[in-house]
């Protein structure tokens, strides 16, 4: 897949979200076939407990985003494997 369609696919996704922004876990597995990635190697950071949830229902990893958005960066460099800085 080349860079634009990577990026025109982000789009599609960041649509298909805000179109839905409760998505059941069917919802999410289409996601991933229409992005053409495994489930396990999809992150969803969301402030939503609903969604975070059914992401992580397919397969999918997920960090709840709350008040304290340095956790989440941690728990996504800690998920993604980040060197320290």
């Amino acid at each position: 897949m080349t860079s634009a369609a990577a990026l025109a696919s982000v789009k599609s996704f960041a649509r298909f979200v805000v179109t839905f922004p409760s998505l059941s876990g069917k919802r999410w597995a289409h996601v991933t076939a229409a992005l053409d990635v495994a489930p396990a190697a999809t992150v969803l950071l969301d402030d939503f407990a609903a969604n975070v949830n059914g992401a992580r229902a397919v397969g999918w990893q997920g960090i709840l985003v709350g008040s304290d958005r340095a956790a989440a960066i941690a728990e996504l460099d800690e998920l993604l494997g980040s060197p320290e800085p």
